[in-house]
């Protein structure tokens, strides 16, 4: 059985804090809403700890490297429309993945590829339908 959950989001907030002691490589949390809603929360800690759905509110919880923290906050700055997605394939020995990537596009009922309006223009050039 294969475990999947996708929440969009379009605000972050971020939340560093001073190691304390016994905590030093916990450096804080990155939260990603939606309308005041949460998507997810990304922990800054080293090591990451395994991702995981939250049971009760449905957000996806998540975990990067300190030295992940300068990348990560570059894109949520200048990439709109992003959506956290969490996967697990429940096969023995594999580890749940996450994955903050470009919101899916709904299907287009025109039978148009599944893309934003200029990558399906430059696609339907390519490969016009017949």
């Amino acid at each position: 059985m294969v475990v999947a959950k996708q929440n969009v989001f379009s605000e972050h907030d971020v939340n560093l804090t001073m190691p304390l002691t016994g905590e030093a490589n916990f450096l804080g949390w990155i939260r990603l809403s939606e309308g005041g809603k949460d998507a997810g929360y990304v922990y800054v800690i080293s090591p990451p700890v395994k991702p995981r759905v939250s049971s009760r509110s449905g957000y996806i919880v998540t975990s990067i490297a300190p030295a992940m923290l300068q990348p990560l906050l570059d894109v949520l700055r200048h990439e709109p429309n992003l959506q956290i997605r969490f996967y697990d394939p429940e096969v023995a020995g594999s580890i749940p993945s996450v994955f903050i990537e470009p919101r899916a596009v709904k299907a287009a009922q025109d039978g148009r590829f599944n893309a934003s309006d200029e990558v399906a223009e430059e696609l339907e050039q390519l490969v016009p339908n017949t």
